[in-house]
């Protein structure tokens, strides 16, 4: 009876940690940043990973997937006071976090991403859900952002 309780206590872990909620939209992201006590960089551009730089998780000698840090290269603008007009070319830091055997991973391509700023260094999480910090770029999702820049974030 011990074996079953614990057995089903595992298969429930597993099936919540690979449960994502719905992802947040643009303007959730915007209000989440807008909203938060640390400060973030809204930035639209191209993230390449740099070579040598580990892009995927690694497991521990149980298996488990490890969250770990890289670098990689951003390339675009960021938002300043008249839009995303600023010039934004840098190496940034991108953690990527796990949740039992799911993982994020460093991006590749064109992004819309809330950087956090830690002092000289900004952050970009990467999670196995998606979450406020990265958004494909497209037509639309530029179309938001400047709605939302001029106070007029969609629902």
């Amino acid at each position: 009876m011990l074996r079953i309780a614990f057995t089903a206590l595992i298969v429930a872990s597993s099936a919540q940690a690979q449960s994502c909620r719905e992802a947040p939209t643009l303007s959730d992201s915007f209000r989440f940043a807008a909203g938060s006590d640390r400060a973030y960089v809204l930035a639209a551009g191209i993230v390449d990973r740099l070579g040598g730089q580990q892009s995927t998780a690694r497991t521990d000698l149980r298996g488990v997937p490890q969250s770990f840090e890289a670098k990689a290269r951003f390339t675009g603008v960021r938002a300043g006071a008249g839009g995303l007009n600023q010039r934004f070319n840098e190496i940034i830091t991108v953690e990527v976090s796990c949740a039992g055997l799911r993982c994020g991973a460093v991006p590749q391509g064109g992004f819309i991403v809330f950087l956090e700023r830690r002092g000289d260094t900004h952050v970009l999480r990467s999670g196995p859900c998606p979450d406020y910090a990265l958004h494909r770029d497209s037509p639309a999702a530029r179309a938001e952002v400047r709605a939302c820049l001029a106070g007029q974030c969609p629902r």
